[in-house]
């Protein structure tokens, strides 16, 4: 280390000079950078996707065209019999400003005896369809009743995801 403090180089000091520039650059990092301002911002993000369901045509849906559906809505389809299926034509609508996929899943949550693989869903939905940005999708969400479902109440969870 005395060594290469005492190093010359054409008669200049090479080791003091390096020493003093390192301590000013450690130094001078230390206080050139500081925080003289600072503020917090508080947002909530809203759910850029929408469901709206077309009540034409359909007795069990309240009123005629689309209409936004809120999350937790109850349809209720009366009088379905072994073999039918009911249509539930959907639309997602996208109102945020980014293109986004969405998907559909379901669950039969009660059925009767028996009937727990007796009501479907089937849609397009279940494999996942984009949505543009300020755009919407349309696709039809089925519910079917198998030809050998037990009479009785049946609950089918209808969600719709988006990734």
């Amino acid at each position: 280390m005395k060594r290469f403090l005492k190093s010359k180089w054409r008669s200049i000091p090479v080791g003091v000079v390096s020493m003093v520039l390192i301590f000013a650059l450690v130094a001078g990092s230390a206080f050139a950078a500081y925080n003289f301002w600072s503020a917090d911002v508080d947002m909530e993000v809203l759910e850029a996707l929408e469901i709206q369901v077309d009540g034409t045509d359909n007795t069990w849906i309240d009123g005629d065209g689309y209409r936004v559906v809120p999350d937790g809505y109850t349809f209720t389809i009366p009088d379905a019999h072994p073999g039918e299926s009911a249509s539930i034509h959907v639309k997602v609508v996208n109102v945020g400003w980014a293109d986004l996929t969405a998907s559909m899943s379901y669950t039969v949550a009660s059925y009767p005896a028996g009937g727990a693989t007796k009501v479907t869903v089937t849609s397009d939905w279940t494999g996942g369809q984009p949505v543009a940005a300020q755009g919407s999708t349309e696709a039809w969400v089925e519910c079917n009743v198998a030809n050998d479902a037990p009479p009785g109440a049946y609950t089918v969870q209808i969600g719709f995801n988006r990734y």
